[in-house]
């Protein structure tokens, strides 16, 4: 770092004076936007969150850098939301409100009649994953209650770009307080109500068309958690995006021949299963009335079986969370179990 940043960095973690407000702007234009970028690149999100936070010149600073990573607008029209792709050459010419990430199109034709184009920053994170649940209810001993499992999503999977728009939308600070009640209490439904997004593919000159009818209202580096309708499939899927490789948590098992905790050596994805059928289960991820019937506890944990290379006949893993007062919204994760199904069930610690 140089030092004119390490300074500004370190009285921008405080309230700042009137006096050092009047210094601010001279002290930013000391500091060239390519010490900035490459400052930021060491910085965890929470860091630069911070940073943002702590006046309104360093917000705009920020906001001046996620302005690279915007590749798409939104618009409302008909009372849905319509979004396209756009070019850099594009982006450089709009008339551009970065407190605010919107700008104005109205010399566009075609938008004359909505001006405002909602620019939607890219809130991409190496450590998080996408995830599906398929709904597959199982029957036997200890399986009836196992109503399906979390499929982790390939970064190449279909609607991963389609996925990361959508969040990066909902996400915006203008268009999340049109969509949320902040006024509800823990484990309730803070989602209005079910919107329509069109997403127009330039290459292939498609629009692909989605209703969101829940999302849980979090943070961009928060586990956020959706019900999607996809048109062209006709299919309703529940997803969560989330951080499957969390720092400083791990999972273990309880080996009973040792009497101790043993880690999960099976790979990341099975880590990052069992992460997500953990994280579903708590009701600031999915409400209650999301989780009818314990929709996501008794998870069939399938990466597990799929490391052992097991057959299809041999044994079934399921994640069982022991929870207490389990119809209420603030409801307790006492225990969480690993359940190994053969002809019964033998649960294991974790």
């Amino acid at each position: 770092l140089s030092t004119k940043l390490q300074i500004f960095l370190t009285f921008q973690t405080y309230p700042m004076s009137s006096e050092q407000n009047k210094h601010e702007k001279n002290i930013l234009n000391c500091v060239s936007s390519d010490i900035f970028k490459q400052t930021f690149s060491f910085l965890q999100d929470s860091d630069i969150y911070s940073f943002a936070n702590a006046s309104k010149g360093s917000y705009e600073l920020v906001k001046s850098m996620c302005l690279d990573t915007v590749h798409y607008v939104a618009w409302i029209a008909d009372n849905e939301f319509h979004v396209r792709s756009i070019s850099s050459l594009e982006k450089h010419a709009m008339n551009k409100d970065v407190w605010s990430m919107t700008a104005n199109a109205a010399n566009d034709e075609e938008m004359k009649d909505n001006p405002k184009l909602y620019l939607l920053e890219n809130f991409v994170n190496n450590s998080f994953d996408w995830a599906m649940f398929i709904r597959k209810q199982h029957h036997g001993v200890d399986l009836n209650e196992t109503k399906g499992y979390w499929k982790m999503l390939a970064k190449d999977y279909s609607m991963i770009k389609d996925l990361n728009i959508m969040k990066s939308l909902v996400l915006h600070k203008e268009i999340a307080p049109m969509l949320l009640d902040y006024s509800v209490d823990e484990g309730e439904n803070p989602f209005k109500n079910k919107i329509t997004v069109n997403i127009n593919d330039k290459d292939s000159e498609q629009i692909s068309k989605y209703d969101i009818l829940f999302w849980n209202g979090a943070s961009p580096n928060q586990c956020n958690t959706f019900e999607i309708h996809d048109h062209k499939k006709d299919r309703t899927r529940y997803l969560m995006n989330f951080n499957s490789f969390p720092s400083r948590i791990s999972w273990h098992w309880y080996d009973n021949d040792s009497s101790r905790f043993k880690p999960y050596n099976l790979g990341q994805t099975v880590n990052a299963q069992i992460e997500c059928s953990f994280l579903a289960n708590l009701t600031w991820n999915f409400p209650l009335e999301l989780q009818d019937s314990g929709l996501f506890n008794n998870s069939n944990l399938t990466e597990v079986k799929k490391a052992f290379s097991l057959s299809r006949n041999d044994k079934v893993f399921v994640l069982r969370c022991g929870i207490d007062k389990s119809n209420e919204p603030k409801r307790i994760i006492d225990t969480v179990e690993q359940l190994t199904v053969t002809t019964y069930g033998f649960p294991r610690s974790i």
